[in-house]
């Protein structure tokens, strides 16, 4: 189910975050009904970059249009987002 969902949002392009900064380095992973998208945001610490999330509905939805902060420092790079139906585990790598 979740995989069809996923091939459904692809052909769909429609803006997770709202917020007038950029944003860049979008992870998707899918549970509890819900796809949770991380990505890296530039609205602080310019020219330094945070790490935010988002939930996105089954129907398209963006329940966080803003985002959710996660991390505020130097990311460098994010490596993933995974989910073991419980919880979430986010990788990320800073700038050292």
């Amino acid at each position: 189910m979740a995989f069809q969902l996923i091939l459904l949002f692809v052909s769909v392009d429609f803006p997770v975050c709202t917020f007038e900064s950029s944003q860049y380095a979008s992870h998707i992973a899918y549970a509890h009904d819900c796809f949770y998208v991380t990505y890296v945001d530039d609205r602080h610490y310019y020219p330094y970059q945070s790490l935010y999330g988002c939930r996105v509905t089954n129907q398209g939805a963006v329940l966080d249009p803003d985002g959710k902060l996660f991390y505020r420092g130097e990311v460098g790079s994010v490596g993933n987002i995974v989910s073991d139906g419980m919880g979430f585990l986010v990788v990320f790598r800073d700038s050292c």
